[in-house]
């Protein structure tokens, strides 16, 4: 089966399947490569594709460790390298999640406010520092606002949880699989990851995000109209070639 059939966790807690040399991009391939690079097995940039330099990197790893030295990566290598090579908090943060476990986080304790929200921003902008600090302001407006946001707000507004999973709010958290993806698997050894938990952690200490944006509250798909009651002088667009649009409303939230 191909790579993309198994998270890394998974793996390690089940038992099942293992990685190999495959051409499909994975997440979880990523992060046993970036656990061999740091490990001395260089296998070159950790490009989630499981090709000949790490299939050979990881055979070095294996036989170094008393593991069979097959090139699959199962639950007795994965587990080695996770005990050497053990993620800091940020990057567990970005641990691969199954479409099932992201859709279901709102009442799963293991994924947390923080985590919640560093991995709404992240899909929501996986790329400019700019654009993921407006959407953590929009989040810190929800928070602050009188009005409910959905369906989980509304018996909840306090939560951050229940902003980030209402329903119809967020599609990186309840859309479809595809619209879901980089809140499933970011790049967690990357500084737009980290940049994410970071204004992340400051909302759950109530801190407000820095922003140019002033009070936006709104954003939008770059291929949607801004609504005919938003102030014009608060539209712009992040990143200004096509990426979310944001806005305010004539009327205080």
């Amino acid at each position: 089966m191909a790579n993309s059939t198994y998270t890394f966790d998974g793996i390690i807690s089940s038992g099942t399947g293992y990685f190999q040399k495959d051409s499909t991009f994975s997440a979880s391939v990523r992060r046993m490569q970036t656990k061999l690079n740091r490990l001395g097995f260089p296998c070159g940039t950790a490009d989630g594709i499981f090709g000949k330099d790490t299939d050979t990197q990881l055979r070095a790893f294996q036989k170094k460790y008393n593991l069979t030295p097959d090139g699959k990566a199962g639950q007795n290598t994965l587990s080695k390298l996770d005990s050497l090579s053990p993620d800091s908090t940020t990057e567990k943060y970005g641990r691969e999640l199954t479409h099932s476990d992201w859709k279901g986080g709102y009442s799963t304790s293991s994924i947390s406010e923080t985590e919640s929200l560093a991995r709404t921003i992240y899909g929501e902008d996986s790329t400019h520092s700019t654009g993921q600090a407006a959407v953590a302001k929009e989040l810190y407006n929800r928070k602050k606002s009188t009005r409910n946001f959905g369906n989980y707000a509304s018996s909840n507004p306090k939560s951050w949880k229940g902003i980030v999973f209402s329903k119809s709010q967020y599609a990186v958290v309840t859309g479809t699989e595809t619209d879901t993806g980089n809140a499933r698997h970011p790049n967690q050894y990357s500084s737009e990851w980290e940049n994410c938990v970071d204004l992340a952690t400051k909302l759950v200490k109530g801190k407000v995000p820095s922003s140019t944006l002033g009070n936006q509250c709104y954003h939008l798909s770059s291929n949607s109209s801004y609504p005919a009651t938003s102030v014009a002088s608060t539209r712009i667009q992040i990143p200004s070639s096509g990426g979310n649009k944001f806005f305010d409303y004539q009327t205080a939230l």
